[in-house]
C-alpha cells in the first residue's frame, strides 16, 4: 500500500516480458489491458508507471501498476470526492501564510506592536486579525478554485508562468500577502511594508478584476478581501506617519 496523489492505492509489480504478454492477450479497444491479467475484473487500474529497478534489484520488476480503491465507486461519487479534494486544498493552502504569520508575530505583536508603536485608536482590536485573515484566506482560496474549474483545470504544476493570467496575479498577491508580514513585524520596517501594502492592494483589486471576468461569484468573494486591506493600509499609514523612528527598522541598530 502506498499514499500516491492523498488517495491509498495498491502496488502491483510486474516484469516486462509479462507486460508483453498480457497486451497481446488482450483486445486493442481496452482502455486498460492489464485488468485481465491482474484478475480484477470489477477494479479499476488508474496508472501504468515505467520504472527501472534493475540497477539496484536485478530480479525486480519494471512497470508499476497504480489501483486507486475509489475508482471502484460510481463516476459520479468520482467527480464529487475529487471535486471536494481540489476545493479543500485550494481553500487550506492561503492559510500556509497565515501559519507562517502567526510564528513570526508570537513575540512582537506583544513586545513592539503593542507596547513600543503609537496606533490610532481606531484600529481593530488585536483579537480581530487572526478570525478575520483566516477566513479571507478560505475565501480567496475558493475563488481561485472556481476560476481554476472555470479555466478547465489547467496544471498547477511546473513553471507558474504557464498558468492563465488570473491564476498567475492570484498567485502573486498571494506571495506578496505572505510577505508583509515578516517585513512589517520581523524587519520592523514600516516604510517597507507599507509600500509593499500599496502594491499588494493594486494586484489584489486587478486579480478581482480578473476573476469577476472569469467567474462573478469568485470576483465577489475578493470584496471582502479589498475591503479588508483598504483598512490594514489606513492602519499602516497612520502607523507610519505616528511612529518615524520606526519607519526604517529598528533605530537600536542604527536605521
Amino acid at each position: 500500500m502506498a499514499e500516491e496523489y492523498g488517495y491509498t492505492c495498491d502496488m502491483y509489480f510486474i516484469s516486462g516480458q509479462e507486460l508483453e504478454a498480457a497486451t497481446a492477450r488482450s483486445a486493442p479497444t481496452e482502455k486498460w489491458s492489464l485488468e485481465a491479467f491482474l484478475e480484477l475484473p470489477e477494479r479499476n487500474i488508474a496508472m501504468i508507471e515505467t520504472l527501472d529497478y534493475k540497477v539496484y534489484y536485478p530480479k525486480a520488476s519494471t512497470y508499476l501498476l497504480h489501483y486507486y480503491p475509489y475508482l471502484d465507486l460510481p463516476k459520479w461519487l468520482q467527480r464529487l470526492i475529487m471535486a471536494l479534494w481540489h476545493a479543500v486544498i485550494a481553500v487550506l493552502f492561503p492559510n500556509i501564510g497565515g501559519v507562517i504569520g502567526a510564528y513570526v508575530t508570537r513575540n512582537s505583536i506583544p513586545k513592539w506592536y503593542n507596547k513600543q508603536l503609537r496606533k490610532p485608536n481606531w484600529r481593530p482590536p488585536n483579537w480581530t486579525f487572526g478570525p478575520v485573515w483566516t477566513f479571507l484566506y478560505c475565501t480567496m482560496g475558493y475563488a481561485s478554485y472556481r476560476v481554476w474549474t472555470e479555466l478547465g483545470y489547467p496544471s498547477v504544476l511546473g513553471s507558474p508562468f504557464h498558468l492563465p493570467y488570473p491564476l498567475n496575479a492570484f498567485l502573486l498577491q498571494l506571495v506578496m500577502n505572505w510577505l508583509w508580514t515578516p517585513m512589517f513585524f520581523g524587519m520592523k520596517n514600516i516604510s517597507l511594508a507599507l509600500v509593499e501594502m500599496v502594491m499588494l492592494d493594486a494586484v489584489v483589486v486587478l486579480t478581482m478584476l480578473r476573476f469577476f471576468e472569469v467567474d462573478s461569484v469568485a470576483g465577489l468573494l475578493f470584496v471582502p478581501y479589498v475591503i479588508w486591506l483598504s483598512l490594514a493600509t489606513c492602519l499602516t499609514i497612520s502607523i507610519w506617519r505616528a511612529n518615524p523612528k520606526w519607519r526604517y527598522g529598528d533605530p537600536s541598530k542604527g536605521h
